[in-house]
């Protein structure tokens, strides 16, 4: 009989408090704001964070083997909208489908449930380069993001 997964992220320091796995997609336009946003800002502020968006089979993983999820803040007119999406990596997709973790141990590919073509979450910094947005981590080719929607269009090569 095999293993069933975890249904509870383990009680440990990297999965409570701050570090508390969110695991939200969504979006909220005209956020409520503190004092005055100046009328001449337009723009869009982007963050990436790992997020696990299910428990993990090893109880002692780092935090910051999670899911790969970006926020943009978008501030035009005064005014402040946010949008929080996953980067739709392998990880995330297979998993989703498996519905339990499949990734093993941080950097330890030997201890992955199933072996991965990239293996990645995507969840370390977020850039416009050449004209793209890019989610970036230092293992693998970026992934290509459409900066409007966050919705992942592929893993970017150049």
């Amino acid at each position: 009989m095999a293993a069933q997964a975890p249904t509870h992220f383990p009680d440990r320091p990297q999965f409570s408090g701050v570090m508390k796995p969110c695991r939200l997609e969504g979006e909220v336009s005209h956020l409520e704001a503190h004092g005055a946003i100046p009328d001449d800002i337009d723009g869009t502020f982007y963050r990436v964070m790992p997020d696990p968006q299910l428990p993990p089979f090893i109880q002692d993983d780092p935090w910051f083997n999670g899911d790969g999820s970006i926020s943009a803040f978008r501030i035009k007119d005064s005014k402040v909208s946010f949008k929080h999406k996953y980067v739709q990596t392998e990880k995330l997709k297979r998993e989703r489908e498996a519905k339990r973790a499949l990734l093993g141990k941080y950097r330890n590919k030997y201890t992955d449930a199933v072996e991965f073509k990239v293996r990645t979450s995507i969840n370390t910094n977020i850039i416009h380069f050449n004209g793209k947005l890019l989610a970036l981590k230092q293992d693998t080719p970026p992934y290509e993001l459409d900066p409007e929607t966050l919705e992942t269009l592929d893993l970017h090569t150049f």
